[in-house]
């Protein structure tokens, strides 16, 4: 009898066996995603000159999965809690009855590497900011810009040059909108920086932006606030006035063209990381209060459990040196118009767990010292992350 059934067998068993030992060197998508979030507890006191104390308690929650499409291109998504889709902020106070607190898309991005290892890189979406930031005098930290960014890089020995080209949409109206005639707000930035390594534990970075934002200036100050209310967070304003005294519109009275300039040195003092920062920045667009200053102090690094770290900053942003939607949103109740001093310690208590303190020492309003007020917030906070 002839066994003609043998030579099929061992080709079905040979293809089984080939297809097994791929699906074994096959990785998980567990291996090219990664998910990580936290969870914050604020308890904030804000005493301002003029105003009953305020206390509240506030949380913010944020969970975000990065997976690595190939091995040219990651691909980004978030999701956070907010107040109304607030741009500068992430909390939402514990309030209204038990409620239930509103989640927002955060993030949405992808990152493809055109060119090298990282070399040269197209982001867009809705993204982490891209930008050198060594101080928060045009950014709030929780803006996630969109748009496109193009982000190069080059290590030269010791030395390594950077070069960032972002096309940001700030407001798209409507063809068929009464505002359609303005133009699109949008924000066009060029940044170079230098970052050298002194010696094996000194590092310092140098570098300078440019800003322009069209179609700002002269604009309805309730176009660029998420609420559409008429609040301009402290840049200057034309008001347009009804024959009955009554308000109707606000308009920007500047334009935004703003220049920075910044520095960063890192190092390590005793086996303990220390670094200082500095960043200025100048309007040229603006006729009178047209910059800003900040410089930092950083020691030791909240990272390992039972580790510290302390920081302080100093600084004066005066009216119309930045758009005031955009900076941070905490000191001196958020936008232009103050200066002062801020005070930070971090402490980790375990893995994943922090806990933070900060308090914010300013004035606002200083562009006329007869309605200047004094701003004081403290914040406590306990960081839990995964």
């Amino acid at each position: 009898m002839k066994r003609t059934w043998i030579m099929p067998l061992l080709a079905a068993m040979f293809c089984v066996g080939e297809v097994v030992g791929q699906q074994q060197q096959q990785k998980s998508w567990t291996d090219s995603v990664q998910v990580k979030g936290d969870v914050r507890y604020r308890h904030e006191t804000i005493d301002e000159q003029g105003l009953e104390t305020r206390e509240r308690h506030r949380i913010r929650a944020r969970l975000a999965a990065e997976a690595k499409a190939n091995d040219k291109v990651k691909v980004g998504i978030g999701m956070s809690t907010t107040e109304k889709g607030d741009p500068v902020s992430s909390n939402q106070t514990l309030t209204d009855e038990f409620s239930r607190k509103s989640l927002y898309l955060d993030l949405a991005w992808f990152d493809w590497t055109m060119v090298g290892e990282d070399m040269v890189r197209l982001v867009g979406g809705k993204m982490k900011n891209p930008l050198i930031n060594v101080g928060n005098l045009i950014w709030d930290g929780d803006v996630n810009p969109e748009g496109l960014a193009l982000c190069m890089a080059r290590t030269m020995g010791d030395m390594e040059l950077v070069g960032n080209g972002a096309y940001f949409w700030i407001k798209e109206f409507n063809p068929d909108s009464k505002n359609a005639a303005h133009g699109d707000a949008m924000l066009y930035v060029g940044q170079v920086a230098a970052k050298y390594k002194i010696v094996e534990e000194a590092k310092i970075t140098l570098g300078a932006s440019y800003y322009q934002f069209s179609n700002l200036g002269g604009g309805l100050a309730k176009d660029f606030n998420y609420l559409g209310e008429e609040k301009t967070f402290g840049n200057s304003t034309r008001k347009v006035v009804s024959q009955d005294g009554l308000v109707t519109n606000v308009y920007y009275l500047a334009d935004f063209a703003p220049v920075e300039a910044f520095a960063k040195l890192s190092f390590w003092l005793d086996k303990v990381p220390v670094e200082i920062a500095g960043q200025y920045v100048i309007n040229d667009e603006a006729d009178n209060f047209d910059a800003g200053y900040l410089v930092g102090l950083s020691v030791g690094k909240a990272k390992n459990p039972n580790t510290w770290e302390f920081g302080y900053q100093m600084y004066e942003l005066e009216k119309d040196c930045v758009p005031g939607f955009m900076t941070d949103s905490d000191r001196n109740g958020g936008g232009t118009d103050g200066k002062g001093h801020v005070f930070s310690a971090k402490y980790q208590v375990m893995k994943n767990l922090q806990l933070g303190a900060t308090f914010f020492m300013n004035e606002k309003g200083i562009a006329d010292p007869a309605k200047t007020k004094d701003y004081e917030r403290l914040q406590l906070d306990v960081v839990a992350s995964f």
